[in-house]
């Protein structure tokens, strides 16, 4: 099971969602994430980034040492991309 959402967690994804209209980050290459546990607004954050980032060549996840790995890799691979050369790294934790 995954962690527990903060109970911010409507908030941050509402968030994200209005930021995408505005920011872009048109010279992103290489995103390293380390910790991540799967729960929801890690994940919105990290769509948030691939939708925004259309040079984007890597995006390297690495997740806690507690979770529920292939359910993450599962959606991540799901998510939408603005670069079509994005490609997602899972490291093993």
């Amino acid at each position: 099971a995954r962690p527990e959402e903060p109970s911010s967690g409507a908030t941050c994804l509402s968030f994200w969602e209005g930021e995408q209209k505005y920011c872009k980050f048109s010279q992103l290459r290489l995103v390293k994430i380390y910790g991540v546990s799967g729960i929801k607004t890690e994940l919105e954050f990290i769509r948030f980034v691939l939708l925004a980032s259309p040079v984007l060549e890597k995006m390297i996840i690495k997740p806690a040492p507690v979770n529920e790995g292939m359910e993450m890799v599962k959606e991540l691979l799901r998510f939408r991309r603005a670069s079509v050369q994005a490609e997602i790294v899972y490291v093993d934790p």
